[in-house]
């Protein structure tokens, strides 16, 4: 409330106070929110390493947000050393738990090949379940870059008919995936 003015006017230095307080009472929603002002420097002094601290805490509670953007810390090396491997493993949690931003996290990764190869069907996958779940923050988006994919995707084979055609051989072409070597 006092982060957000709801109701209340704004007031950061309350709004850590009581999260400190609610955080030391076990409230892993309030850790998780606490490393955000950590994160952003909201009421306290910019603090990656802090953030990255009260997101694990949060996490080891199953607070889905923590999980996600302690994967954006480890995506970006921020507060952590960057590790795509680490920010994979984040995201997957964060998506056992239901969340639709951690879906899209993984697709953006398959399709940027951060930590593997691209993989235009995983990134599919996590982007249309990303577009499924109703999240007005994500599904737009998600959508939009499946549309994007599918489309790319769907000239590419088109180029490779017409190849076959003029060269007379079939092409074999796995187009799903492509080795970022």
């Amino acid at each position: 409330m006092y982060n957000e003015e709801r109701g209340v006017s704004e007031d950061v230095d309350r709004a850590v106070e009581l999260l400190v307080d609610a955080a030391s009472s076990g409230s892993g929603y309030a850790t998780f929110h606490l490393g955000v002002m950590y994160e952003y420097g909201r009421g306290v002094k910019q603090d990656f390493e802090r953030a990255a601290e009260l997101y694990q805490q949060a996490s080891e509670q199953q607070v889905a947000e923590a999980f996600y953007y302690l994967g954006l810390l480890y995506l970006q090396g921020r507060g952590v050393e960057q590790s795509f491997e680490h920010a994979r493993e984040k995201f997957q949690e964060a998506v056992n738990l239901g969340s639709a931003q951690a879906m899209y996290a993984l697709g953006q990764l398959c399709v940027h090949g951060q930590g593997t190869a691209v993989d235009y069907s995983q990134a599919l996958y996590w982007l249309k379940r990303a577009a499924q779940q109703g999240d007005y923050r994500i599904s737009a988006t998600a959508q939009t870059v499946v549309d994007e994919i599918e489309l790319v995707l769907s000239q590419a084979e088109l180029h490779v008919q017409e190849s076959e055609l003029l060269l007379g051989v079939p092409i074999r072409v796995h187009i799903g995936s492509i080795d970022n070597q």
